[in-house]
């Protein structure tokens, strides 16, 4: 047996594997390819479409008969949190335990993820790019992971935990003030500078900016504050620009989204008090938007609801009656929408349920482009990701059950997943199978 010194990568085996019988989803023209093959080799897809496969199909070949079920891209959030997973309900409780304990929680969560058919997930504070490569060697079970490492706050922002009393930052207390933490402080453009090139020094495929209030999550910061000079911004955007990505901006109302989008930074995540101003200026600078609706929908449910004191279920209330509003007017003005959640602790169990919120307002189609071609484009992986018709493209697909609705026009095969998903696939390589379909495929995770 030859050696490794890392023996739990699973290398590509060149076998060919071969999906027949498929309805394709083409996500970004919102139309049905019937009786599709999908042809994979070392996790890509190489050839999509009727006449696939164009060569004979052998014994050496994996093969899974769909019976025309629909096939659709590997979903993606945008945004996730984590490090912020199962543990405790109360979040404090969760970011102050030791950092080991909480990266085998977040192996747990990302799993959890990718059994929904999240194969893509986008972490907006928290995560360590070391989870992002235990994911992609197999040493963890979870998605493809995109990290911005911890978030960037300003003393009394939404990364500063403390309360009132406390005068010195103390471990866990500041939102994971540390490496590694959910959020980090940094105050000044010195400061601002450390802490961007820093993230990016241990990995961070982005940078996130805590730019306002938090919607529910911290206790001081009022929903309607701004964070940071405008110097500050620039630094910090300029230096992930420098770095060849870029910084996105936590920011709900119009005028810290305008401060953030005016001083560099190219993404706005949640946005539920946006107007039309800043809409408009949001599409012609090309600002992509990731509403995250379900958190504040759970918290008006028990036993969420419950954990809010008044001056939380007060911002949460003013949130959540303007996000659907923003959501279809955001989309109507022609804005990149992506799909996030944000859910925390065991809230995350809810992460589908995103899909139904959006299609209150929007057709189904629309809603599932934001959660595939949409991100792939923010993520700058638009023919690798978000989608199956693009020749070497990741082979990350969800196959829904035959008594699936059409995902172009009806979400609830998505919102219900663990009902209407059969089979989920990640570069390649099976990753659950509820139904048996045909042959086997070989190196199915168990």
């Amino acid at each position: 047996m030859s050696q490794t010194s890392k023996p739990w990568i699973r290398n590509h085996d060149n076998v060919r594997t071969v999906i027949i019988n498929a309805t394709v989803i083409d996500v970004e023209r919102g139309e049905e390819v019937w009786d599709c093959g999908i042809e994979i080799l070392n996790g890509k897809v190489v050839d999509v479409g009727p006449h696939v496969p164009a060569t004979p199909i052998t014994p050496s070949d994996r093969v899974i008969d769909v019976d025309t079920a629909y096939v659709l891209p590997g979903l993606i959030d945008c945004h996730v949190h984590l490090m912020a997973a199962y543990g405790s309900v109360i979040l404090r409780e969760d970011v102050s335990v030791d950092s080991s304990t909480r990266a085998l929680r977040a192996a747990y969560a990302g799993r959890e993820m990718l059994m929904r058919g999240f194969t893509t997930i986008r972490d907006c504070g928290g995560a360590p790019r070391s989870l992002s490569v235990a994911f992609e060697e197999g040493l963890a079970v979870g998605p493809r992971l995109f990290v911005c490492g911890s978030a960037i706050s300003q003393t009394g922002g939404h990364g500063d935990f403390r309360g009132s009393s406390e005068d010195s930052y103390t471990v866990g207390e500041c939102y994971g003030h540390c490496h590694g933490g959910i959020a980090r402080l940094a105050d000044g453009v010195s400061s601002c500078l450390v802490a961007a090139r820093d993230e990016l020094r241990r990995g961070a495929h982005f940078i996130k900016i805590c730019g306002t209030g938090g919607g529910v999550a911290s206790p001081n910061d009022p929903l309607h504050s701004i964070s940071f000079t405008d110097d500050e911004v620039q630094a910090i955007a300029q230096t992930a620009s420098r770095f060849g990505t870029y910084a996105t901006a936590h920011a709900y109302t119009p005028n810290s989204a305008r401060h953030a989008i005016l001083n560099g930074v190219k993404g706005i995540e949640h946005g539920n008090l946006l107007d039309l101003d800043t809409l408009r200026l949001m599409k012609q600078m090309d600002i992509f938007l990731t509403p995250t609706l379900i958190t504040y929908n759970a918290f008006t449910r028990e036993p969420y609801r419950s954990r809010l004191d008044e001056n939380f279920k007060a911002k949460n209330a003013e949130v959540l009656s303007k996000g659907l509003e923003t959501l279809k007017a955001a989309h109507d003005m022609g804005i990149t929408i992506c799909y996030g959640s944000d859910l925390l602790s065991d809230m995350q169990h809810l992460q589908s349920e995103e899909f139904s919120i959006r299609a209150k307002v929007l057709p189904a189609a629309e809603v599932l482009k934001m959660a595939t071609c949409n991100p792939a484009k923010m993520l700058g992986m638009k023919d690798r990701l978000g989608t199956l018709l693009s020749p070497g493209c990741f082979a990350d697909l969800v196959v829904l059950s035959k008594d699936a609705p059409n995902p172009l026009e009806d979400v609830a095969g998505l919102a219900e997943g663990e009902r209407y998903i059969d089979l989920i696939m990640k570069d390649g390589k099976v990753v659950l199978e509820r139904r048996e379909m045909g042959v086997r495929p070989r190196g199915m995770t168990p």
